[in-house]
């Protein structure tokens, strides 16, 4: 809090906090104790004033998007080089990424956001635009922007939900017998720990401890944490275990799966080729797309069968192509959550495995259910109702009465039943409410 005091008898001075905020003191032109006070509440003022206008424009009047951008990745994301990679090539070289902070608004954001549509995803549309929101916040924080945040006014893209694929049980041992012998033991832990590439990469032989059968995930590619910031001690399957120690016997480093030198895997590790090979090898397709074989011919058509077939142009064979199902190698991990909810672990369990803070998203994203699993519930539904084929399980006969054609018995009435409730109705209407009709109530009014 600002304050005002006596340095020398006659000499006051002030205590105050400047424009950035740093604390700084200034001598007072004043010659008694209530003039200085006065003094020091008109330079309150002139200082309010300059820092609001100081945080319109930025903290540093200069600044840029970009520069925000880069005094956000040494400060907040210096371990995220795919993130420093991905704004600076999309931020650096547009208009919008050498505007100055106090000229920045929705609609120009928008509109850059607009302009990345035929390049981007939307989910990556609503990553720049997100990193830029929390940029903007690291700002306001640091004291550096206290203006409105103008990507708060800037939509997010819809982005279309996509059902992730995941390998069957009787799949997983074709696929790893498929899988090059260097990487099988990595692809077996995936499955078996559901633990994301950066975290296998990054294990260390002493994460692992096959006496009390424990693996400690804390870390992930050269960061020293996980995705979730979290360190999480999982169980190591019995499996898994010789896996893991033939892993280690090998590892010429503190690393369980290194490089052959013993170094670390970059964060660019591409192992998608190599799994779709391996499904292609064990016969995980969806089909075959069989291509002429002919130079410039072009001809080619769509089979569920690889046998071999003449091209109906120049009756050359046609090379079967296999079209493999769309599995990831981050589907392992979609593979190890759905597999271990059909075994019938509970959910709760299956959340911890996964790391997962929240239980929907176990069960959301990862907790995938076929078309057998559906179905087997329902026939569990018609045994808990005691239904058959013919009957909707509630006591009601479906199949229509062989002796009418109608449901149930023949209930038409004669002209003359009907005349009877139609004179009890009568009766009942003339009589006291105390009274009812004499004579038996008929079975049925009529209709």
């Amino acid at each position: 809090m600002s304050s005002i005091f006596e340095k020398r008898p006659g000499q006051w001075w002030a205590k105050i906090k400047d424009e950035e905020g740093r604390w700084t003191a200034k001598p007072l032109h004043a010659r008694t104790k209530g003039e200085a006070k006065k003094l020091l509440t008109d330079m309150e003022m002139e200082i309010e004033a300059k820092r609001r206008e100081l945080g319109t424009k930025g903290a540093n009047s200069g600044w840029t998007i970009n520069q925000l951008i880069d005094w956000c990745l040494q400060t907040y994301w210096d371990d995220a080089p795919k993130v420093a990679t991905f704004l600076r090539k999309h931020y650096g070289p547009s208009t919008l990424g050498a505007t100055a902070l106090s000229e920045v608004t929705p609609g120009a954001i928008e509109s850059f956001l607009q302009s990345k549509q035929t390049e981007l995803a939307p989910k990556s549309i609503n990553h720049l635009r997100g990193d830029l929101h929390a940029a903007f916040n690291h700002a306001k924080a640091a004291g550096r922007f206290s203006g409105a945040n103008p990507v708060a006014d800037v939509r997010k893209r819809k982005v279309p939900k996509r059902v992730p694929d995941y390998l069957r049980a009787h799949e997983v041992p074709r696929v790893l017998a498929m899988i090059p012998v260097q990487w099988r033991r990595f692809f077996t832990c995936a499955l078996w720990t559901g633990l994301r590439k950066g975290e296998l990469a990054a294990l260390q032989k002493v994460d692992v401890d096959l006496t009390a059968m424990e693996l400690t995930v804390r870390r992930s590619w050269h960061r020293d944490q996980t995705k979730a910031g979290t360190h999480e001690v999982l169980p190591i399957p019995p499996p898994l275990a010789a896996v893991l120690q033939a892993a280690i016997d090998e590892s010429p480093s503190d690393l369980v799966f290194p490089r052959p030198d013993g170094s670390m895997w970059s964060d660019g590790l591409k192992l998608a080729p190599m799994f779709r090979s391996a499904l292609r090898k064990a016969g995980i397709v969806t089909g075959y797309n069989h291509v002429c074989r002919r130079k410039g011919c072009g001809h080619q058509e769509s089979a569920s069968d690889a046998n071999l077939r003449e091209c109906p142009t120049c009756t050359m064979k046609l090379w079967p192509r296999a079209t493999v199902r769309r599995i990831r190698f981050h589907d392992t991990r979609h593979t190890t959550a759905t597999l271990l909810l059909k075994a019938g672990v509970p959910l709760a369990t299956v959340q911890k495995i996964l790391r997962h803070a929240d239980p929907r998203m176990t069960a959301e994203v990862y907790g995938h259910l076929d078309l057998d699993d559906m179905r087997a519930g329902m026939d569990r539904l018609s045994a808990a109702f005691g239904a058959d084929q013919n009957s909707n399980g509630f006591g009601t006969n479906l199949v229509p009465s062989p002796k009418n054609g109608r449901n149930g018995p023949d209930r038409r009435r004669s002209s003359k039943e009907k005349n009877q409730a139609f004179q009890w109705v009568i009766k009942s209407g003339q009589q006291d409410s105390n009274l009812r009709p004499s004579g038996p109530k008929p079975d049925a009014l009529p209709s």
